[in-house]
């Protein structure tokens, strides 16, 4: 709550013993950085511990510039085919598929979480947990 970020030792208790140690230790790392790059606020750390997001995948923490001072961080870690991105960005929001290029790795868990960044006629876009954003190239 006070935006401090915890340390490795307790992000790695925090996490629980279900998730190999050396991962959860380059987990916190890669969101260290973020922090240290002012993409991720100290204190929502704790909730990739807490909610056992990405802790088998320190590859899917990734960011994205959604505006000025505003980063969208990812928190799915469950990687799925460029195609079936393709099918889920189609079915939800309506773009054409065809004209749709993913672009890097996609994540996608459910209607309401996911991370898939997408060109669609000239523009970025980032759906993230049930929202769309148009990012930063």
């Amino acid at each position: 709550m006070n935006d401090i970020l915890i340390t490795k030792e307790e992000f790695v208790i925090e996490a629980g013993m279900h998730y190999e140690e050396t991962v959860l230790r380059e987990v916190y790392d890669a969101l260290a950085v973020l922090v240290n790059s002012k993409k991720l606020r100290a204190s929502e750390v704790y909730s990739y511990a807490h909610y056992k997001w990405c802790l088998r995948n320190p590859a899917a923490i990734i960011a994205y510039q959604e505006g000025r001072d505003k980063w969208e961080i990812n928190n799915c870690d469950t990687e799925v085919s460029e195609d079936a991105a393709k099918i889920a960005v189609n079915s939800e929001w309506g773009f054409e598929a065809s004209r749709i290029r993913i672009i890097g790795t996609p994540y996608y868990d459910a209607t309401d979480y996911q991370f898939i960044r997408f060109d669609c006629a000239h523009m970025t876009w980032l759906w993230k947990n049930g929202n769309l954003h148009q990012v930063y190239a």
